[in-house]
């Protein structure tokens, strides 16, 4: 899938120092190992109050779907997680 390959590829670059994935099910749900990567499980990804002062360093945020979207529910997932996350307009992390 397209979100493994991109786990594998910023866990392979030596100028990405961390790696830090949410999710909503169990710690080592991404199925890799690595000394950069830090996996959070948080429940609820329409908000991120409760967790978020560990976005707090981060340069990048990239958004993978863990499945393909039907048409209806695109435009809520694309724009309605994303907008809730740290650094979207609903919950943005200060600077």
């Amino acid at each position: 899938m397209i979100g493994q390959g991109v786990l594998r590829e910023c866990l392979l670059d030596p100028d990405v120092r961390l790696v830090q994935t949410i999710g909503r099910r169990d710690e080592g749900a991404s199925g890799a190992q690595h000394s950069k990567l830090r996996e959070i499980v948080h429940p609820d990804l329409w908000g991120y109050s409760s967790i978020q002062a560990t976005f707090s360093g981060f340069d990048v945020c990239l958004f993978m779907s863990w499945r393909v979207l039907f048409r209806n529910e695109v435009r809520m997932l694309t724009n309605g997680l994303p907008m809730g996350s740290p650094g979207g307009s609903k919950d943005p992390v200060p600077a």
